[in-house]
């Protein structure tokens, strides 16, 4: 049994996608562990990676959950707009919710 055991994990990257958010176009590796890693044009890690509030997530996070579409080398989604309430008149001011109805997405890109 030998003491100097040594533990080393190799992670490779994922494939390199283009998404454009909100009219700011994006490069990113799309990483099978840890999610998208925003790049440079020369495919290095940017050193800040954008804010929380940045387009770039709600517009990676849509494309994740509708699917990973693609055209060509872009990233297709759309923007999920929030349910149409369907309401009850009761009289006076009073509405009742009884459903909702679906409303077609919106392109993002």
């Amino acid at each position: 049994m030998c003491d100097n055991s040594v533990f080393a994990c190799i992670l490779t990257g994922g494939s390199i996608q283009r998404i454009v958010a909100f009219g700011t176009p994006y490069l990113f590796e799309w990483h099978p562990y840890c999610g998208p890693v925003d790049l440079n044009e020369d495919y290095s890690e940017k050193k800040e990676q954008p804010s929380a509030e940045s387009p770039f997530w709600e517009a990676v996070t849509y494309w994740d959950q509708q699917g990973r579409r693609m055209n060509g080398e872009w990233c297709i989604w759309d923007i999920a707009p929030p349910p149409r309430e369907k309401l009850k008149h009761l009289g006076g001011k009073h509405w009742l919710i009884v459903g909702y109805d679906d409303v077609a997405p919106s392109p993002g890109w």
